[in-house]
């Protein structure tokens, strides 16, 4: 009895390791396999790209295509290619589009014949009746009878003017000028509020600025900042692609081109051993055969993590940092 209950324990602990194991090969095929890819390019009467990105030594990939054709694609795991599409239907679908083409093309010319034959029968319309309209009578306006009306609405408006219109008017002056006062009284305090939030701000920005230069003067944070920018460096270096090939390129604008030319020396030190360029000024080109190669890989990130909190003081300045909410 209890030799059974032994295999069946033993048999439980496989399971669970053969389990861990499967998880951990997975997290760490995720973490350290590497996501390549691969693209050239052709520019010179048309463009046309060929590309593939291959993940876990090729075991799931995806290859593309652009030409004269358009874009193709290919997706493939192990030895199986589940989007890719045959000959056959490919062919099958081109003559349904054709049939379809000819059914539209015979109902776009039954359309038009009906419409041909709907204007001819309107150029001769039948015999219609027209009546004239009735001139209605206008009864004119003596000139003399307006100018009395006139005036009599005029006196009856100067008969019926109250009495105490001035001083109306006064109180109506005098509860303007206290608006006026009050909208004075107003601006006042609100540019006194202003100026006392900008001598505030101004006092954090002082206190910031010298917590930040005694940041900064420290030499243990001199060197958590060296270790940052050295771990930033090499993400980039391993990170950026290698290009290779010549490109002719120019712009009509000298003010742009200059900018352009500005922007390339910057990355100069990257691509400049490998990459041939040909600056053309006063025309717009661009022609050239590049191919870009490249990898991307999660553990170059998980390797600098570690890297950088493994430093005291990068993780005393985080605790300081998530405490103060700022410098």
């Amino acid at each position: 009895m209890l030799q059974i209950v032994f295999f069946i324990l033993k048999l439980i602990l496989f399971l669970v390791l053969a389990a861990a194991a499967i998880i951990l090969a997975v997290f760490l095929s995720v973490l350290l396999a590497p996501l390549r890819y691969q693209i050239e390019t052709s520019l010179h009467e048309r463009f046309s790209a060929d590309g593939r990105i291959s993940w876990l030594f090729r075991l799931v990939t995806c290859s593309f295509s652009y030409g004269e054709e358009g874009l193709k694609t290919k997706f493939g795991i192990l030895w199986f290619h589940p989007f890719q599409e045959k000959e056959g239907v490919e062919s099958e679908r081109t003559e349904e589009s054709r049939g379809s083409d000819t059914l539209d093309e015979e109902f776009v010319t039954a359309m038009e014949n009906q419409t041909e034959k709907a204007e001819d029968s309107e150029v001769f319309p039948g015999p219609t009746e027209f009546s004239a309209p009735e001139q209605e009578q206008k009864t004119p306006v003596k000139q003399e009878d307006s100018f009395q009306g006139k005036t009599q609405s005029r006196e009856e408006e100067t008969s019926h003017v109250p009495s105490g219109a001035p001083e109306r008017e006064k109180k109506r002056r005098k509860g303007m000028l206290q608006q006026a006062a009050e909208k004075a009284e107003q601006i006042k305090k609100r540019f006194s509020l202003a100026v006392r939030r900008v001598r505030k701000n101004i006092l954090n920005l002082k206190q910031k600025k010298d917590s930040l230069s005694a940041l900064l003067s420290d030499e243990k944070n001199k060197k958590t900042f060296r270790l940052l920018m050295n771990e930033v460096k090499r993400i980039v270096r391993k990170l950026f692609p290698k290009i290779k090939g010549a490109v002719a390129f120019g712009v009509e604008d000298p003010y742009l081109m200059g900018q352009l030319l500005t922007v390339l020396a910057v990355f100069y030190p990257l691509y400049g051993g490998n990459l041939e360029t040909e600056a053309v000024f006063n025309e717009n080109v661009l022609e050239g055969d590049v191919s870009v190669k490249g990898k991307f890989c999660l553990g170059t990130f998980a390797v600098s993590g570690l890297r950088i909190w493994r430093d005291k003081n990068f993780r005393a300045l985080m605790k300081r940092f998530l405490r103060e909410g700022g410098v």
